[in-house]
C-alpha cells in the first residue's frame, strides 16, 4: 500500500533457513514498478542493488537465497499487488531438519512443500 513496505527488512532467505534447491517466482499484478518493486543485489555480496520491476502478468525468478533483497517505502499513490510461489526441484531436493522461522515447519515434503516435488523438467 502507499507509504508501506511489502518486505519488512532486507535479508537473504538463507538467513531464514531456506535451502539452495528452492526457486522463488514473483508475479506482478499491479504497480510492481520503480520504488514499489523488489530491490535486490545484482550478485551475492555485490552490495550493488537493482529494482526488479514486474509489470502485470510478468514473472521473474532471482537468487533469493544468496542475494540481499527487500523493499523500500512505496512512495506512489497506488498499491503494489503481486504474489510469489516457491518450487523445490526433485533433482536438487534433500531432506533436512531446517525449519521455516515464520511457520515453524520443516522444509520437507508434506510440510513446507507439498508431497509433489518435481522430479524432472522437459
Amino acid at each position: 500500500m502507499p507509504g508501506n513496505k511489502f518486505v519488512g527488512e532486507f535479508h537473504k532467505d538463507s538467513s531464514y533457513n531456506h535451502q539452495d534447491y528452492e526457486l522463488n517466482f514473483n508475479v506482478g499484478l499491479s504497480n510492481y514498478l520503480g520504488q514499489a518493486s523488489l530491490k535486490t543485489e545484482e550478485r551475492p555480496n555485490s552490495n550493488k542493488f537493482i529494482y526488479l520491476e514486474c509489470p502485470y502478468g510478468e514473472t521473474f525468478c532471482f537468487d533469493h537465497i544468496n542475494c540481499m533483497h527487500g523493499s523500500e517505502e512505496n512512495l506512489s499513490d497506488e498499491t503494489m499487488v503481486s504474489f510469489d510461489f516457491r518450487l523445490a526441484l526433485g533433482k536438487f531436493y534433500f531432506e533436512s531438519n531446517a525449519e521455516s522461522i515464520g511457520m515453524n515447519t520443516k522444509f520437507n515434503k508434506g510440510y513446507y512443500f507439498s508431497s509433489n516435488i518435481i522430479n524432472s523438467i522437459n
